[in-house]
């Protein structure tokens, strides 16, 4: 976040993508905009992981040493092949994999292993964890079990939730721009 509060015109232009991906990603869930043979949801799904991982993983994976950066690595691998092999690739209708895998199972391996890596990092490292983090990764890991475990989840929802988290990070990122270009 320094990276956009320094540079405004950064902000506006990550949070007009940022929307009209969500604009886009929408369209499709309704079937209003659609393209044969690419799936435009997933592919936008696979990309938003990529993001995460870079914004997530990546800067804890610099700042380590030792074990906690082979783990990260891994975690770092982990990502990558989710988002390539259960979200970039099946878009536009090459499915390395079977089918057996949907997409709850895929989001519930990165909550996985993300829940489990960061509790890992919090508690055998010198970093001192609030509270707060800790319930927060406890909550990822048995969300991420419990969505590995079931059988019955709407993906819809999925979908709807991801369209809203992309359009709330634009529209912040939009309003931090235009308040910060003001400023100066």
């Amino acid at each position: 976040m320094k990276t956009f509060k320094k540079s405004p015109v950064l902000a506006i232009i990550a949070g007009i993508v940022l929307i009209v991906l969500a604009t886009l990603y929408a369209l499709e869930i309704t079937n209003v905009f659609t393209v044969k043979g690419f799936s435009f949801a997933s592919f936008m799904s696979g990309i938003l992981i990529l993001v995460l991982a870079y914004f997530l993983v990546l800067p804890e994976f610099r700042r380590r040493k030792g074990n906690a950066r082979v783990i990260l690595a891994i975690e770092l691998v982990i990502f990558a092949l989710v988002s390539l092999l259960g979200f970039i690739l099946p878009s536009m209708d090459i499915h390395v994999l079977s089918n057996n895998f949907s997409s709850a199972n895929w989001i519930a391996i990165i909550l996985l292993s993300h829940g489990l890596v960061s509790l890992y990092i919090s508690q055998y490292t010198a970093t001192k964890t609030t509270m707060l983090n800790f319930t927060v990764y406890i909550i990822l890991y048995g969300v991420g079990a419990y969505l590995l475990g079931s059988n019955s989840i709407n993906l819809e929802i999925f979908n709807w939730i991801i369209v809203g988290v992309i359009g709330a990070i634009g529209i912040y990122l939009l309003g931090l721009g235009l308040l910060n270009t003001k400023k100066k």
